[in-house]
């Protein structure tokens, strides 16, 4: 929201740790995800008051609002918050009183089954300084989430990291400002989604004007594919949630209309994405309605949204979820239609094909560094239908002779992980992931495991995906 109120993852991901340290990410586990959750505001209020009085310019919502939504099922929070707050000078410690309110509400939440997005509210700004400018360098924004992520890594409650609310006007800097971000998260936390948010306030409508950049080299990618492209959609004419024209009507396919750019530059790049703001207001029932066609489309294509908002102090927005008393406001039935969806096991859109099919085509590009031909394709695909384990027909491939005419007939650890890396992701490899997987074959890992931890990698997954779409 550009103005709020008070101005403000079985085997087959498989040896899922081994992949983590040697790729310093992780696939998610494969359990259902929460296609629904709410922000909690109140943490990033009066956002030009710094550091502004806790309980006068801003508050940190009570355990009341996690129980009420745990409640009615929504398990996801995100959580806004500000930089200045929680680190009033750049590159020091963390100001422990604000740190220790964040980890209460961390704390609230695993008290009832929730998970926790963590929001840096600041819209690319530092005591309204750009980001990458001299006053705030890229560096300094790293600094400040490594120190973060130091302090909430053993958290449960912890889903994932928000980078950054709604940059805007950052001088084509967003791309490597995330990168130097995510990079800084990595060095700490290997398990955790990272969400990259868009650049012009991460317009869903938008996106593809001002957000290419982010898949352009040298664009950061987890090789288990653990990032997350975040938009914010609303419906009024502005595109900024303030809905300001109270006789405004809304076509309802709308909010679909305009998260489409969004979902189908995924669907094209093949990356995962999240609505991380959608709100209507209550007194529209054109805009619920368009809401409600949305929130079907999101779901079609398994991308989670949290809706703005609820939270303290601003019970009387017409956007808010919370009411004084009296009957529920009309945008909580419509959620609530959406809470109990199960049908999404990873946060999408993924075109990536899990089939046999994709399977021996991943085997292709890691072992060959090529698609299949025709006959290998029909021939390996057939073996697994009938039967054969991944690790038999990656076995076939290490035993074939173009395996063998290629890289020798008996190649080295080092050569053969060596390999894999040039194959996969079009490098050496570097020091500690090559002592990593010459430490896990010195203690019997197959040279067939060793392939499959290469071809099911989640960049090979997407790399395979993109060139086969």
């Amino acid at each position: 929201m550009h103005t709020h109120a008070f101005a403000g993852i079985r085997k087959l991901f498989f040896i899922s740790v081994a992949l983590a340290a040697a790729f310093s990410s992780y696939s998610i586990a494969a359990n259902p995800i929460n296609m629904i959750g709410v922000n909690l505001s109140g943490a990033s209020f009066s956002d030009t008051v710094y550091p502004g009085v806790y309980g006068t310019h801003y508050i940190y919502p009570a355990e009341s609002y996690y129980q009420k939504y745990a409640d009615m099922g929504i398990k996801l929070i995100r959580l806004p918050f500000l930089w200045e707050r929680i680190q009033p000078a750049l590159n020091t410690e963390l100001q422990s009183a604000e740190l220790a309110r964040l980890l209460q509400s961390l704390d609230y939440a695993q008290k009832y089954g929730m998970q926790v997005i963590l929001d840096l509210h600041n819209h690319y700004r530092y005591y309204n300084k750009q980001i990458a400018s001299s006053d705030v360098p890229i560096s300094a924004f790293a600094n400040f989430w490594q120190r973060l992520a130091q302090k909430v890594v053993n958290h449960p409650a912890v889903y994932g990291y928000d980078l950054m609310n709604e940059p805007f006007n950052t001088n084509g800097y967003w791309p490597q400002a995330a990168l130097a971000a995510a990079q800084a998260v990595r060095t700490v936390d290997n398990s955790r989604w990272i969400f990259v948010a868009g650049d012009y306030w991460s317009s869903a409508y938008h996106w593809t004007l001002f957000n290419n950049q982010l898949v352009a080299d040298p664009w950061m990618r987890d090789p288990n594919n653990n990032l997350v492209y975040e938009a914010h959609l609303y419906l009024d004419k502005d595109f900024s949630g303030n809905y300001t024209d109270r006789a405004e009507t809304f076509d309802p396919m709308l909010g679909v209309n305009r998260a489409k750019p969004f979902v189908d530059w995924l669907k094209q790049n093949n990356l995962r994405g999240y609505l991380g703001e959608h709100g209507v207001p209550d007194f529209s029932p054109s805009a619920v309605v368009a809401m409600d066609n949305l929130l079907n489309y999101l779901a079609q294509n398994c991308i989670p949204m949290t809706y703005w908002a609820a939270g303290p102090w601003w019970i009387n927005h017409p956007l808010s979820l919370d009411v004084n008393s009296g009957a529920a406001r009309p945008q909580l039935p419509i959620l609530r239609k959406y809470v109990g969806n199960t049908s999404c096991s990873i946060i999408g859109p993924s075109v990536i094909d899990d089939t046999s099919t994709g399977q021996v085509y991943r085997l292709y590009q890691a072992a060959f560094d090529r698609a299949p031909d025709s006959t290998g394709l029909s021939y390996w695909v057939n073996k697994i239908n009938t039967g054969a384990s991944l690790s038999t027909v990656a076995q076939g491939f290490i035993d074939s002779n173009e395996f063998q005419q290629r890289y020798g007939i008996a190649i080295n650890n080092q050569s053969f992980i060596s390999t894999l890396y040039m194959n996969v992701l079009n490098r050496q490899p570097d020091p500690t992931g090559l002592a990593f997987w010459q430490n896990r074959m010195a203690q019997g890992m197959s040279e067939a495991e060793v392939l499959i931890g290469f071809s099911e990698s989640g960049e090979n997954k997407a790399n395979v995906a993109k060139n086969t779409l």
